[in-house]
Order: C-alpha cells, then structure tokens, then sequence
C-alpha cells in the first residue's frame, strides 16, 4: 500500500499500516540437480536448509551448502 499512497499522493499514509515485505521463493532440494542449485544465492541455501532443519552453522561456504544439498 506504500505505493499506492505514494502513487496517489497521500498526505497521511499512516491509515495503510506496513507494507507487506517481498515474497520469498521456497526452494525444493529434492530431487534438484547440481545446476538448479548453484544459481542460488549463499543466504537463499542456508534458508531452505534451515527450513528442513538442517544447522548450517557447520558451513562455512557457498560450496559446502551445495554438497550437502545434493546429499539429502
């Protein structure tokens, strides 16, 4: 709604509240092949890693994440 008030030129935009942060893609580690998983970004890895309850402390590189995402 931020936009919008903008757009339209709103004196009080405060009655829109927060806007709504950006949508976050779910990334699907199964059955993904090594190509479809080294375009995405280190911060994107460690995300979907996190979300099947993986610690990813234990990583510290980009190629790591990889591996064990071609793993499990």
């Amino acid at each position: 709604m931020g936009n919008y008030a903008d757009e339209f030129s709103f004196n009080q935009n405060g009655d829109f509240g927060e806007t709504n942060p950006r949508v976050k893609r779910k990334i699907n580690l199964l059955n993904t092949t090594i190509d479809a998983i080294e375009p995405f970004s280190e911060q994107e890895l460690r995300e979907a890693l996190m979300a099947r309850g993986v610690d990813v402390s234990v990583y510290n590189e980009k190629q790591e994440l990889v591996n064990h995402a071609l793993r499990h």
